[in-house]
Order: C-alpha cells, then structure tokens, then sequence
C-alpha cells in the first residue's frame, strides 16, 4: 500500500476547499451587492473581485485596465460585474483556470471586458440542458446593448468578451 503524498493530498484538499468557496460565492452577502459598486465605481469592484478570487482560490487573478477610465452607469456597472464574476467562477470550477485576467479596454464607440483564462477550455460538446449561467451571461450583455463572444484563447484556456457601445458607457 502506498501513502498519498502530503503535497498532493494539500492539493486536493485546497481543490475542495475552493471549489466550495466558489459554489457559496454568489450567496455571500457582499455578493449579493458589491461594496461600493455604485459608489465607486466598476473598476474597484473589478479590483476587488480579483483579489477576492486570489486569496480565498490561491490562483492569480488580476486586472488590466487599457486607456482612460470607462464611466459606466450603475446599472451597466452591475451587469458586467455579474458577467465577470461569472465567468470567473466558470473558469474556476469548470475550466480548472490557475490564472485569470479581467480586462477593461475602452474603444472608438465603446469598451470590451474581457475574461480570459488558462484553463482547459471550453468542451467540443456541452451536454444538453447546461450552459444557464451562459445564457444569463449573453442576456446581460444584451441588456447593455452590448454582445457577448465566448471562445478558445490563443494559447489554451478560454476567453469571454463583452464588448458594449458608448452609450451605455455614459453614465
């Protein structure tokens, strides 16, 4: 009978762990509202969400903001960090990500958040009845008038964009 090493049994432990903390996510009471979302602002919740993610999963989450500050109104706020959050969660739980990068890109008639991570990707198949927080993502997408693309990252991983118009970047 062979023992388990230490290292490898810390790491399924620290797996369950986090895989846990991601599942409760969404219930924890500063999930449910972000602190100072509305008041701060888009980017420091963002900011949080990250560091969030790298203590309580122990995986490298940052963000990376192009160009000035994007004025989003609350409400657009509000959508793209439920987006944000759920891609990172999906990345996470599904896509076994040990690194995430949130990215905030303003552009001639708009901006982009992108989520982008190393994980394993997105499976050829999805298996019939799955996807709900997909399509909760693309509905909020399109509550900002924005669009939402879902697709392999160049090196692995996956990579899920928004990209909405400046219309709803005023704010």
């Amino acid at each position: 009978v062979s023992l388990i090493s230490p290292v490898l049994l810390l790491s399924v432990v620290m797996s369950i762990v986090c895989a846990f903390i991601i599942l409760n996510l969404p219930a924890l009471p500063r999930g449910l509202f972000p602190a100072g979302l509305e008041r701060r602002g888009l980017l420091p919740a963002l900011q949080e969400l990250a560091a969030n993610i790298e203590e309580s999963c122990r995986i490298s989450c940052h963000l990376e903001c192009e160009g000035p500050a994007v004025p989003v109104s609350p409400e657009t706020a509000m959508h793209l960090f439920r987006l944000a959050q759920e891609s990172v969660n999906n990345a996470i739980k599904h896509g076994k990500a040990h690194r995430v990068i949130l990215r905030l890109v303003q552009r001639d008639r708009g901006a982009v958040l992108s989520i982008e991570d190393d994980g394993v990707g997105l499976p050829l198949e999805r298996p019939a009845g799955r996807g709900l927080g997909l399509r909760i993502m693309n509905y909020r997408a399109q509550k900002i008038g924005g669009t939402l693309d879902i697709r392999p990252g160049e090196h692995g991983g996956t990579v899920v964009a928004c990209s909405f118009p400046s219309g709803t970047a005023a704010g």
